[in-house]
């Protein structure tokens, strides 16, 4: 009879035991990585299409309810969104002053309310370009020349504009037109903020106050709101979150259900905060998706 040396046989059967073990940890590896997969896939919504289609301006807000425009003028009420017949077509900005929203078209401004509109003469030169809240002209002679009523000296085009400032191409403005931060292109600023006004460029720079910007390295569209858990602001892709970290600014990502398969994936361009409810105005790739998105019950659609 022929014998297994007890050594050999112990390699033997060790051998063998590394190879199972080795089986099992791989399996076990699949295993984890298809679930991973499987949560991926349970976590992709498909994006629906834009509740209010196209190229919308800026949204508004007054007296808790929510203003936007696509060419017609639309408001949201706390439900829905309802659009109004009577408004002048083509309209392409929305401002607000006290109760009346201010709306140009073809160049020029229309007021009243909702439902009841008429055409506002202003003496400023050339057409009006865009309209700001408080409200503001932004106006353009036939020299190409822009005009910021109220502020004579403020030859500038305005991006954007809060209470406090104006942010232009050629830097943020006070509100009397002084010079308060030069040498970048302000697309955004907001104020009343849990860190200030805060004020944002195209090259991923925030000014909270008027103070010297600091780099965030985010690609910033120019987009503010706030809401419980910060100051969002919109990206070429997707929003962030502005926050004051342990002695200077940070930014994040929201932890949004599904934020990479929907509004990670299109630029942001406008943000509007009702109730518990977000509203973005985006720009897509595929065109029945630019519009109007929504964020409630913690998705994005």
């Amino acid at each position: 009879m022929n014998y297994i040396p007890i050594r050999r046989l112990s390699r033997a059967v060790f051998a063998s035991f590394v190879i199972l073990v080795a089986a099992v940890v791989t399996a076990v590896a699949a295993g984890c990585a298809q679930y991973a997969i499987f949560d991926e896939i349970a976590d992709e919504i498909k994006p629906k299409p834009a509740k209010i289609p196209g190229s919308l301006s800026k949204i508004v807000g007054q007296g808790g309810q929510l203003f936007v425009a696509n060419g017609s003028l639309w408001r949201y009420t706390g439900s829905v969104w309802e659009k109004d017949g009577r408004a002048p077509s083509g309209i392409y900005a929305v401002a607000q002053n006290g109760s009346v929203i201010l709306v140009p078209e073809s160049g020029q401004v229309w007021g009243g309310g909702w439902g009841n509109w008429t055409r506002q003469d202003t003496s400023w030169p050339g057409r009006i370009a865009g309209i700001f809240d408080g409200p503001v002209y932004n106006s353009v002679d036939s020299t190409g020349t822009y005009y910021v009523s109220g502020v004579t000296s403020l030859k500038q085009i305005i991006n954007d504009k809060s209470a406090s400032y104006f942010a232009t191409p050629g830097g943020l403005y006070g509100s009397s037109g002084n010079l308060a931060v030069s040498g970048y292109n302000f697309l955004g600023v907001l104020d009343g903020t849990p860190l200030g006004s805060v004020a944002v460029t195209s090259n991923g720079y925030v000014s909270i106050n008027g103070g010297q910007p600091v780099s965030l390295g985010r690609s910033f569209t120019g987009a503010l709101a706030v809401d419980s858990r910060g100051v969002l602001a919109g990206l070429s892709l997707g929003y962030c979150i502005i926050k004051q970290g342990s002695g200077s600014l940070t930014t994040e990502t929201p932890g949004d259900k599904s934020y990479s398969s929907t509004i990670g994936r299109v630029r942001v361009t406008s943000l509007g905060v009702a109730g518990d409810v977000i509203f973005a105005a985006v720009i897509s790739s595929t065109a029945e998706r630019s519009g109007l998105m929504s964020f409630r019950n913690g998705e994005w659609n």
